[in-house]
């Protein structure tokens, strides 16, 4: 009798103990769920608190006051960025518009990397934003005088370094491109030498990229080191000739040369950016995977006994191995190893079915 009592008491407390837990498991998710999305909630809040209060007031300022001492004190700042993109040479307009760029789209970039914001026009806004800041820097590189003189001077510098890139690039893209098949599908890239040739195709401007960003990075160096000399060499000048320390060097000195360091700096960051964008999507992922399948994936899988999976293909390996392609909905197809014993006919089985027909 007393232990019947026991036991009841001991199942009662085990009973007792599981409901406990059942009850507080669902109260601390929805409590740690909650926390975590005020604490997002006060981070959005806080950076977009910065922006506003302290990131524009700082650039209107100094906007103001460069528009303050270039006559424009009565006028307002948007009659002053008219007036630098109507009536300025090439290089002002290329500076002001690259500049009002950046501006909206440091904060942009910001939030959407500090937040993980997965808003669509969010996105779209700040992909804009980048595309029109390297858009830019493209024209004037290629319109600048000053860069065409630099080119025909060191053609054959330029002719050897594209040279060496190209060769280098072609070998980085076969790399990224067996890199992608191997993480996908668990094979050698040479195992599927049809797809390594597509995917090295697709994976080149992803190379040339790279190597480009490197190469404006070393010519943004090489122009701002270059354009730093000018400008002290011109005020030594301007001490020499006038006899009086010049304290600041006029606006409109500083800027004459900037453009082009600026410009080679936007061409160095903004392409690694998008880049990093781009490859970081869901669709480039599908898109690698489709071609995949459309360059080795050409029979139906019922060649090995694959009867109840729709539209799945397969990529024979060596004898008795396959790879299998079976479509997925959210990423297009998932890649498996398979079993395919291939049923090979001996010459005189071949003769007598053909004696036969």
């Amino acid at each position: 009798m007393k232990t019947k009592i026991e036991g009841r008491r001991r199942n009662y407390y085990v009973a007792t103990s599981r409901s406990r837990i059942l009850l507080q498991s669902p109260l601390k998710t929805i409590t740690y769920l909650t926390s975590y999305q005020a604490q997002h909630n006060k981070m959005k809040i806080f950076y977009l608190s910065m922006i506003i209060y302290i990131y524009f007031p700082f650039v209107f300022g100094i906007v103001r006051r460069h528009a303050d001492k270039t006559g424009f004190k009565n006028r307002s700042l948007l009659s002053y960025l008219k007036n630098r993109i109507n009536y300025c040479n090439a290089e002002i307009k290329f500076l002001t518009i690259l500049t009002s760029s950046v501006v909206l789209l440091t904060p942009l970039t910001f939030y959407v990397k500090l937040t993980g914001s997965s808003s669509t026009p969010l996105r779209l806004v700040t992909l804009s934003l980048m595309l029109l800041v390297i858009t830019s820097s493209v024209i004037y590189a290629f319109t600048s005088p000053a860069i065409a003189s630099g080119y025909r001077k060191f053609r054959s510098l330029w002719a050897f370094l594209m040279t060496i890139s190209a060769a280098i690039n072609t070998s980085r893209a076969a790399s990224y491109a067996e890199s992608s098949i191997a993480d996908l599908v668990g094979v050698k890239g040479s195992d599927l030498p049809t797809a390594l040739a597509r995917l090295s195709l697709i994976m080149a401007p992803v190379a040339w990229a790279i190597s480009l960003s490197f190469m404006f990075l070393a010519i943004y160096a090489i122009t701002l080191f270059k354009t730093t000399l000018v400008d002290t060499h011109h005020k030594t000048s301007l001490i020499k000739s006038h006899g009086a320390k010049i304290e600041k060097m006029p606006i409109k000195s500083i800027s004459s040369g900037l453009a082009i360091p600026v410009c080679f700096a936007m061409l160095a960051v903004s392409p690694l950016s998008l880049l990093e964008a781009t490859l970081k999507s869901e669709w480039i992922d599908t898109f690698i995977r489709e071609q995949l399948v459309d360059a080795s994936f050409h029979v139906s899988a019922k060649k090995c006994n694959v009867l109840n999976i729709k539209g799945a293909l397969i990529a024979y390996l060596e004898e008795g191995k396959a790879l299998i392609a079976i479509p997925d909905s959210r990423k297009g197809y998932h890649f498996r190893k398979l079993s395919c014993p291939a049923i090979w006919s001996n010459p005189g089985d071949l003769e007598n079915d053909l004696i036969k027909k």
